[in-house]
């Protein structure tokens, strides 16, 4: 809406008088709002590769990242490198603790097996447990979308059929993990969690960090 040179109020386009002042309202006279700055335009570049192309952005923090730093996690999309980063050591640190956890019955049965005279199965029960509880962990985690469809197909059962449903489901879900796990699955999510950390670290060092690993391998191959 336009305003009076004279008094700065506020006038509709169509009156020939200020109601305020009575000034005459000829276009000399009046003052109209400028229209709205345009937003700078700003372009999407990756933070760690800025010289390759985007290929998306991160549904968590909203930055743009490179082919190289996309990191896509099951039903819940693609994320820059350093939320996926995040994410990784938060499921390395649970797997951690579930191998902890795992090695409390191991000791117990690494007991049971020094008492009964066979003490070559005691590092065997420790290792087995510490190696199960983060397997089927990782393992739970595969088939994301599958399991999602099953569990919605449990639900349209009521009562007494839908709780059984749910606990056929389950333990569906559970013997897969432990078999998936359990046989490799579990190795393959740690090694692709412990890469994502250890690829974003190498990209957080300091430069003078590599120049001075580079200049002490190279004075190790002279000497």
């Amino acid at each position: 809406m336009p305003n009076c040179v004279s008094c700065g109020s506020s006038i509709t386009p169509a009156a020939r008088f200020c109601p305020k002042c009575g000034q005459a309202t000829a276009p000399a006279n009046v003052v109209r709002p400028s229209a709205a700055p345009a937003r700078p335009t700003v372009a999407l570049a990756c933070h760690y590769h800025p010289e390759a192309a985007v290929v998306g952005r991160c549904v968590d923090c909203g930055k743009a990242f490179c082919d190289t730093c996309d990191v896509p996690i099951t039903h819940h999309g693609h994320i820059c490198l350093d939320c996926g980063a995040i994410f990784a050591r938060k499921k390395l640190r649970v797997a951690y603790w579930a191998a902890a956890i795992g090695v409390l019955p191991g000791i117990g049965l690494a007991g049971g097996a020094i008492a009964s005279g066979s003490w070559y199965l005691a590092p065997l029960a420790l290792c087995v447990y510490a190696y199960a509880f983060p397997a089927i962990y990782f393992g739970w985690h595969y088939g994301g979308k599958i399991w999602e469809k099953l569990f919605r197909f449990t639900d349209s059962f009521h009562g007494t059929a839908g709780f059984i449903a749910a606990m056929v489901a389950l333990s569906m879900r559970l013997a897969a993990a432990f078999y998936i796990g359990i046989f490799g699955g579990g190795i393959v999510q740690f090694r692709r969690y412990r890469q994502i950390v250890g690829f974003h670290e190498s990209l957080q060092a300091p430069p003078w960090s590599s120049a001075a690993a580079a200049r002490t391998t190279s004075a190790g191959a002279t000497q």
